[in-house]
């Protein structure tokens, strides 16, 4: 893997941590950390979909 590929991947990590409360996950259960995740990306999405077209 590139730096530069590692370090964008640091920032979105970083991003998600900080932005999307991903640094404190309270519930228990791989099935439930991956649905919380992926309601995350989504929300994401969604952001930057907001931001792109205003």
């Amino acid at each position: 893997m590139s730096n530069k590929v590692f370090k964008l991947s640091e920032r979105v990590n970083s991003y998600l941590k900080d932005s999307f409360g991903c640094k404190h996950i309270t519930i228990k259960g791989a099935t439930k950390i991956a649905g919380h995740l992926m309601f995350v990306v989504l929300a994401l999405c969604i952001y930057q979909s907001i931001k792109l077209l205003t």
